[in-house]
């Protein structure tokens, strides 16, 4: 069963539709059709095994197997059912509500009582296992109860420290990066991660700072910078014009 990421984050119910064998409506699972009679199987006395003595090089032996006749069931039908031809269940689409609890992850397998297939003979029904498989969400990387992100900051700000805004799963929240933060710093957010499915509280949110560069910086920017390098004492390339360019 697929659910995306934020589904996974918040717990959600889901309602899927299940191929399943029902207890058949008009014979109610005996497999008889309905003033008709289940009769005990005259091969096996209602038992469902019949013993046979066997040779073997070490003599004689007593044998339990399944009775040819009813296969077990102990009970033979003589007038088959019309809807399930004797068979008691039928096979129908069914609708499930789901639970899905919040912090969920792949691979875990969710057993839903009672909504599995009919039992024979119109026994109680088995269990529906589900196996959960979390879609990849465009913003976020899961890794475990952590949430990975990144953000886009140009230079002005990682050199002089300023605040932005991070998208988490809760709304914005608001995320103070340091002045001479370093291209690739990571930093984080506590408690804003993926809840945990067996335990208190949440993973945290982890965001990975890219600083960009312009590629074609503007004049005044270019000023600025090359009056920086000069004040840092650092070389730069010049910039140059047409006219410089045909001077060579």
């Amino acid at each position: 069963m697929q659910i995306s990421l934020e589904d996974a984050f918040r717990g959600v119910t889901k309602k899927i539709e299940v191929p399943r064998l029902e207890t058949c409506p008009h014979c109610g699972g005996s497999g008889a059709e309905p003033g008709t009679k289940v009769e005990t199987c005259p091969t096996c006395g209602g038992r469902g095994q019949v013993q046979q003595t066997v040779n073997t090089p070490f003599g004689q032996m007593a044998q339990v197997t399944v009775c040819p006749t009813c296969h077990g069931k102990g009970k033979v039908v003589k007038t088959p059912c019309r809807e399930c031809k004797g068979q008691g269940r039928v096979r129908k689409q069914h609708s499930v509500d789901v639970k899905i609890p919040a912090g969920i992850d792949t691979g875990i397998r969710l057993r839903v009582s009672s909504q599995g297939e009919a039992g024979i003979n119109g026994g109680p029904s088995g269990d529906l296992f589900l196996l959960i498989e979390v879609k990849p969400d465009r913003r976020f990387q899961r890794k475990g109860d952590d949430l990975n992100t990144s953000v886009d900051i140009k230079y002005p700000q990682a050199a002089l420290g300023c605040e932005v805004k991070i998208e988490t799963f809760d709304g914005f929240e608001t995320l103070d990066i340091p002045a001479g933060t370093q291209p690739g710093s990571k930093l984080r957010i506590k408690g804003r991660g993926m809840p945990r499915l067996r335990g208190k509280g949440s993973g945290d949110m982890n965001i990975l700072v890219k600083v960009t560069i312009s590629k074609e910086p503007s004049a005044k920017e270019r000023e600025l910078l090359e009056q920086i390098a000069k004040e840092m004492k650092v070389t730069v390339k010049n910039k140059e014009g047409f006219f410089d360019k045909i001077k060579r």
